[in-house]
């Protein structure tokens, strides 16, 4: 199962990884718990199973477990990764570690945004994408993936090369692009 319960961005940034994880082991079902909003992200991805949070439904601390036992707590999952690392996804992760799951939690790189944010020169070093941390999260959870070099684009700054995770973005931007113009296919 992974968790990413909000901000439509670092759900699209799990996207390719949910993608290359099903492609690559095609013997696992993958669960991805997130607001309804974002199931239309991973339709069509092969033995993803949506698992939608209505925070309007199921509200504050008590709606969330009570969530956790209605909803998680009936499936056979081997592996839970948290991709958010909120008060609620903690909740899910405390209460499905009594079935003694396996469970990974993405580092959100709080030390180093602090030590960046405290020392400028530090500023001028790019720290790790988010899409980079998802992926370290689902490897150690013992899932090694093999990326495509094109989830990248280059951009060349003043002599240094920074890494944008912009491919599904670009598919996402030309796909909201159509449905806008009406072309719809």
């Amino acid at each position: 199962m992974i968790i990413r319960l909000s901000s439509i961005g670092d759900v699209a940034i799990a996207v390719p990884l949910v993608k290359a994880l099903s492609n690559q082991y095609p013997t696992v079902e993958i669960s991805i718990v997130s607001k309804p909003f974002h199931q239309f992200m991973f339709e069509g991805i092969p033995r993803v199973h949506f698992i939608p949070f209505d925070d309007k439904k199921y509200i504050g601390f008590m709606g969330t477990f009570r969530f956790a036992f209605d909803q998680l707590w009936k499936e056979n999952f081997t592996h839970v990764i948290d991709l958010h690392d909120v008060l609620r996804s903690k909740l899910f992760r405390k209460v499905l570690s009594i079935k003694a799951i396996k469970t990974v939690v993405f580092d959100k790189g709080r030390k180093e945004k602090k030590a960046a944010l405290l020392d400028k020169s530090k500023l001028l070093k790019p720290l790790q994408s988010s899409f980079l941390r998802y992926k370290a999260a689902i490897e150690t959870a013992g899932f090694q993936l093999q990326t495509e070099e094109n989830q990248w684009i280059e951009k060349k700054e003043k002599g240094k090369s920074y890494y944008w995770d912009c491919a599904f973005f670009l598919t996402f931007h030309q796909n909201l692009s159509s449905r806008i113009d009406g072309n719809i296919d």
